[in-house]
């Protein structure tokens, strides 16, 4: 698994008939307990789940990076 790229997301946006009028970028902490809660992660998996995220959270949850494209259709 991975994230598509700016650039990637640029052309299945432009393939979809959709001109990128902007793109942002921003940052939202997610809640490791609520995220695990949310996904149905339990018990052992759950902990396994802490264990291969630990270097990339602070205990409580980490960083996500999100962009947020407006488009519109091309005329």
């Amino acid at each position: 698994m991975r994230h598509y790229s700016e650039d990637e997301w640029r052309g299945y946006f432009e393939a979809a008939g959709l001109e990128v009028e902007a793109a942002e970028p921003f940052v939202e902490h997610l809640d490791f307990d609520s995220w695990l809660a949310r996904t149905g992660c339990e018990g052992d998996t759950a902990g396994e789940v802490r264990e291969l995220l630990a270097d990339v959270t602070d205990g409580d949850g980490w960083n996500y990076p999100y962009l947020v494209f407006k488009t519109r259709k091309r005329a």
